[in-house]
């Protein structure tokens, strides 16, 4: 797990060092602009996903969403059945999808993550939302820095 969070960490940490200009403001190079805030899908398109292995091209479909498409770069065994995956996706500019699956009490699956790119300004956190499906919610990199 540390893994994962450090090479997320970098990612944000060599964005935000790139994305400041001579006056100190950030530019807002946006990679999802043409996306709309949020994206659901369901669990059961993740943990088919899960069971891919390095090396292996996946396709994750969202609702109202085109497909993301990427290549499995990492797979991670945690504690028990808890797993994290890094999958650089091929249709956004190689962008990095960092996913953890955990299981709550109920031995529900649990994603939490976050898609970046260290040249672009925005990202998505990935999340389970109450209903089970996997949330995709759009946020600009200087206020998850923040957050």
């Amino acid at each position: 797990m540390l893994r994962v969070y450090a090479i997320v960490v970098l990612l944000l940490c060599s964005n935000f060092l790139k994305a400041q200009d001579g006056s100190g403001t950030l530019r807002q190079k946006q990679l999802f602009s043409t996306l709309s805030d949020k994206f659901q899908l369901s669990s059961t398109n993740f943990d088919l996903v899960f069971s891919r292995q390095p090396g292996d091209t996946v396709l994750i479909y969202f609702t109202a969403w085109p497909v993301m498409a990427g290549v499995i770069t990492e797979k991670v065994p945690r504690q028990g059945n808890d797993l994290s995956m890094n999958i650089r996706l091929i249709n956004f500019s190689n962008a990095l999808l960092s996913i953890t699956r955990t299981f709550d009490s109920y031995n529900n699956a649990v994603y939490q993550g976050l898609i970046v790119h260290p040249d672009y300004a925005d990202a998505f956190l990935v999340k389970t939302h109450e209903s089970g499906s996997v949330e995709l919610v759009k946020k600009q990199l200087d206020k998850i820095l923040v957050e």
